[in-house]
């Protein structure tokens, strides 16, 4: 399957031979840079369809997207996903969320594809943990080579083997189980 992907020129002379003239217009009536209406979406679509980011990156440039209705938005941002301009569709998603805030989907997208935010939590030290710690510290020596079960620094039970240990125990609940190295 043969696809034709389009230079900006060829489309640029494509848009002319489509244009009616008009007596007294001249080419500046269009900004520069700017697609066509039609054209807007059938250039991304192009680009995203071989995967070419820089083609992409280039078409999305020149669209007036304060223009652009949501659904534009949300098609620019799958296509830009496609081309693998995951940066550009993360903007896209920005943009339109904000310009569109009733749109679900472009809020959705933003979301999605928002930055990562890393949210800090210090976890609450456990007084039980330091002791079990402080206890091997202090008597691993003694209990080199078998498995112990400690609860708040506290030996609960000594053994060769875990099943052991746990035996002992008479189950697993609140206690830790190591072997001691």
């Amino acid at each position: 399957m043969a696809l034709n992907v389009l230079s900006r020129s060829d489309i640029q002379l494509r848009k002319a031979k489509r244009r009616p003239s008009v007596p007294g217009a001249d080419s500046a009536a269009e900004p520069p840079g700017l697609l066509a209406e039609a054209d807007v979406l059938a250039r991304l679509e192009a680009a995203a369809r071989v995967g070419d980011e820089q083609a992409f990156l280039a078409a999305k440039d020149a669209v007036d997207w304060d223009a652009r209705p949501a659904g534009d938005f949300l098609r620019a941002v799958q296509l830009a996903l496609s081309a693998g301009a995951h940066i550009a569709a993360r903007h896209l998603a920005a943009q339109g969320a904000a310009r569109y805030p009733d749109s679900a989907e472009l809020q959705k997208y933003a979301r999605v594809l928002a930055p990562p935010q890393v949210i800090r939590a210090t976890a609450q030290p456990n007084a039980g943990l330091r002791a079990n710690r402080d206890w091997i510290m202090a008597h691993g020596a003694e209990y080199h080579g078998q498995w112990v079960a400690l609860r708040n620094g506290q030996l609960l039970a000594v053994g060769a083997s875990l099943d052991a240990v746990i035996a002992q125990m008479g189950g697993t609940d609140g206690a830790l189980f190591t072997k001691v190295y």
